[in-house]
């Protein structure tokens, strides 16, 4: 009988952990596509207000662009996997300086050398963020597709 409470009991606390785990996943989506909604905003009012300089303009949509998807890779990594992360956290605090420090790059360098050179750094800033991404995401679906398997073959039994 008190074998059946402790039983009853840990599934209670599992289920208020997966509750709360639940809910921080909600709220982390909530501030991720607010966050996205506001940096798709602030390009928009780029591309508007923008006329003197269009590589500065591309500069500063690339520097916006790098942020984005950072975001939405760190999102995918540590809020959407559940279990154990695809892809380890060190990874991507390692790649936050590597993608601001570029942006610091491209400024300097567009006000030092040419406007160009600082367009062609973020450009390739833009693609090493982008490979970022798409690496997260692949482990992400790949994860996601090693539960959904799993699942269905414990169904199957």
């Amino acid at each position: 009988m008190e074998q059946h409470h402790a039983v009853d009991a840990d599934d209670i606390a599992g289920h208020d952990r997966s509750k709360k785990a639940a809910e921080e996943r909600a709220h982390a989506q909530v501030f991720v596509c607010s966050v996205s909604l506001l940096l798709a905003g602030m390009m928009a009012l780029l591309l508007l207000s923008h006329g003197g300089s269009p590589m500065w303009l591309a500069s500063e949509l690339a520097a916006v662009l790098c942020l984005l998807l950072y975001l939405w890779a760190y999102h995918v990594t540590q809020n959407l996997t559940v279990g154990a992360c695809a892809v380890p956290v060190e990874a991507l605090v390692f790649a936050f300086p590597l993608v601001f420090g570029a942006g610091f790059l491209a400024a300097l360098l567009a006000v030092a050398v040419a406007p160009v050179a600082g367009v062609l750094v973020m450009g390739a800033d833009v693609a090493c963020v982008s490979a970022l991404f798409g690496f997260c995401l692949a482990e992400y679906v790949r994860h996601n597709m090693a539960h959904a398997h799993a699942a269905v073959l414990q169904l199957q039994q």
